[in-house]
């Protein structure tokens, strides 16, 4: 069971679980979000710079430097606490990492969980490290250069929703200019947009209801995104049915 905070984003976000049937806890699976993203674009990770947008506790951003081989990843989260929870896990997780020599790659999850729990989560070094968290409204915000790019690559995973419903059908716009701004020339932007009813059923009781007003005022709909995302000066690339969201990567013209 996951608790929503006051932004819309999950503590104890599930990761993969969601997708593809994999117990809460195994959250070393490779998401099925970013391997299906990997399929569609092959190039879209490996020895890129990569902006997690929405980031909550570091999955994602976690498995693209490990899993994935991303050359930098920023993770960027409005929920300081969940910052705190990405932190922890990267730390974790890079701690039964096997380093890459001259001869050989580095493996992941090479040491087994006891050896983490008996010597504990290695400290972070900056100069080593290339995963870094933010706590920031990236869609105003001005402060961090750490999430001012360019960026070869920006995830915007279960996120646009609740980006539309905080900041209204401008701030959506300027969110999608700020993507493009940030992005460096031929640069992807990955969205996995969420239904009309999913709005619905997010300002119902329990779930969202600060929202209520705000969403009476939006014109914008998913269909119309395609559209703004291009009036931006992205173009659609590539897309997939194939799980519970579609995904949609677009590229900087």
């Amino acid at each position: 069971m996951t608790s929503r905070t006051t932004n819309g984003n999950y503590r104890a976000y599930q990761g993969p679980a969601r997708h593809q049937g994999a117990a809460p806890n195994l959250l070393h699976v490779p998401d099925a979000r970013l391997v299906l993203i990997a399929s569609l674009i092959p190039d879209i990770f490996t020895s890129k710079r990569i902006l997690d947008i929405g980031c909550n506790t570091g999955v994602v951003s976690t498995q693209l430097a490990i899993d994935f081989n991303a050359a930098s990843v920023h993770g960027v989260d409005i929920d300081s606490s969940l910052i705190d929870k990405a932190e922890y896990y990267y730390l974790h997780r890079s701690s039964r990492v096997l380093p890459a020599t001259a001869e050989t790659a580095k493996v992941p999850d090479y040491f087994p969980l006891s050896a983490v729990l008996d010597a504990g989560v290695r400290a972070k070094h900056a100069k080593d490290d290339n995963v870094f968290f933010v706590a920031e409204d990236w869609v105003t915000s001005s402060d961090h250069t750490e999430t001012a790019g360019p960026f070869d690559t920006i995830l915007a995973l279960s996120l646009v929703k609740w980006l539309h419903l905080k900041h209204g059908d401008d701030g959506l716009r300027n969110f999608f200019d700020k993507c493009a701004r940030t992005l460096a020339a031929g640069g992807h932007l990955v969205i996995e947009p969420q239904p009309w009813v999913s709005y619905e059923k997010a300002i119902a009781q329990m779930k969202a209801p600060q929202y209520q007003e705000s969403f009476k005022s939006l014109k914008l709909r998913p269909d119309d995104f395609p559209r703004v995302l291009k009036e931006v000066g992205f173009d659609l690339v590539a897309s997939s049915t194939a799980l519970a969201r579609d995904i949609f990567v677009y590229k900087k013209a």
